[in-house]
């Protein structure tokens, strides 16, 4: 069994508008994913470390704005945008 596989998650092109409701979506689920997570380690544990979990959070926020800038300008150009987006997936030792 192949221990590493890769999946095509977008693959297309798509207007300013289209790649905005796709990728925020994408981002908007992995912010609402680690706050429940965040959420839930805190209702279980007073004193949880939660900190990968908020970390992660400002990044994806860090990204998203990032993100909407880029496509700010892309929509101002009348441009249209290749995407394509590659989820690897790899099997490893659990510790």
């Amino acid at each position: 069994m192949q221990k590493t596989n890769g999946f095509t998650l977008i693959k297309g092109f798509f207007s300013a508008d289209e790649a905005m409701t796709i990728l925020h979506s994408l981002f908007d689920y992995k912010i609402n994913y680690h706050n429940m997570e965040i959420f839930g380690i805190t209702e279980r544990m007073k004193y949880a470390d939660i900190g990968r979990h908020t970390k992660r959070v400002e990044e994806l926020k860090s990204e998203k704005e990032k993100l909407e800038l880029f496509l700010k300008d892309a929509q101002e150009k009348n441009f249209r945008l290749s995407i394509e987006g590659q989820i690897k997936i790899e099997m490893v030792a659990h510790e």
